[in-house]
């Protein structure tokens, strides 16, 4: 199991509900890419990852089923677009919040995502520290 460099800051260890973990879904239609990132995530006391998939109709079938804290995903998936798969991820009647990774950082994209629900937009080259913030932030309730 990979490991990342270093314990888990303690200023990402208040998920604000009760010491619960937060429950994730992470979603990247790069399956290396999704068992690493699953595996890190996993390693940090504040997060639960309860599913992984590799398509926004997984996705959604994953929410659907275990109703998560967070959906933790790829803006660019194989099935459908960015936007089409946060109103997916959206549509189930639950606090899901969603983040999502991109390598792109272009204005119109992240200001569309946000106004279909997005909480976060964290850019896919980033470090773990930095996902693992939006993550938390953003169960706690700030964007």
């Amino acid at each position: 199991m990979g490991q990342f460099a270093g314990p888990v800051p303690s200023a990402f260890t208040d998920n604000r509900d009760n010491g619960r973990p937060v429950r994730v879904v992470i979603v990247d239609a790069h399956v290396r890419l999704l068992d690493t990132m699953a595996r890190l995530l996993a390693a940090s006391p504040s997060i639960d990852v309860i599913a992984t998939a590799s398509s926004a109709a997984e996705g959604a079938r994953a929410v659907g089923k275990w109703r998560p804290d967070v959906v933790l995903t790829d803006y660019r998936l194989p099935d459908v677009g960015g936007l089409d798969a946060i109103r997916m991820f959206k549509a189930f009647d639950c606090d899901t919040k969603i983040v999502v990774l991109s390598v792109s950082e272009r204005a119109d994209a992240k200001d569309a995502a946000h106004k279909a629900g997005v909480a976060a937009w964290v850019w896919k080259g980033g470090s773990l520290d930095q996902i693992i913030e939006a993550v938390l932030r953003v169960h706690g309730g700030s964007p």
